[in-house]
């Protein structure tokens, strides 16, 4: 007959020194050498993925869940847009109207209040050399349609940790 183990395990297990209540916080990265802290590192470009996405609403416009947030965006995306946006001389790749537009969002440890929101992109240069490493997220919004896909992804920062 098998009996329980229960609590004659003897060990360590992993997480159990931290309380389950305490918040999770990811060990502080190392300070590295970055050479023009205003540069983009690690750019991503998701042409292929919005490719993807234009093709499938392209043939199918009553998409699932998946495709139709691309034309569904928080009204709080549109009004960035709007007011903030960066306009673009592209059109946009799924009605073609000429209007597209560029919403740069930053996330970051350093940048406290800031992380998550709206910032214009000639202040990027400026939070480069303030913080220490953060991601921009480039959207690109279409006003007539409400297209909106993630353009590029990239880090600015010096490195180095600030916070």
């Amino acid at each position: 007959m098998t009996s329980s183990r229960g609590s004659k395990i003897r060990g360590h297990r992993p997480g159990a020194d931290r309380s389950l209540d305490a918040p999770y916080r990811p060990a502080p990265r190392a300070a590295y050498a970055v050479e023009d802290p205003a540069a983009p590192r690690g750019v991503v470009d998701h042409r292929i993925a919005k490719q993807a996405v234009v093709d499938v609403l392209a043939r199918n416009p009553v998409a699932d869940d998946e495709y139709t947030t691309h034309i569904n965006p928080e009204p709080y995306l549109l009004r960035a847009a709007e007011r903030l946006g960066d306009a673009t001389a592209r059109p946009c790749p799924r009605c073609e109207k000429p209007g597209l537009r560029h919403v740069s969002y930053v996330y970051g440890d350093d940048l406290g209040d800031t992380a998550g929101q709206v910032v214009p992109p000639p202040r990027l240069p400026q939070m480069a050399r303030e913080f220490g490493e953060f991601d921009v997220w480039v959207v690109e919004v279409c006003l007539a349609c409400q297209w909106n896909h993630v353009h590029l992804t990239y880090t600015l920062g010096d490195g180095r940790a600030h916070r």
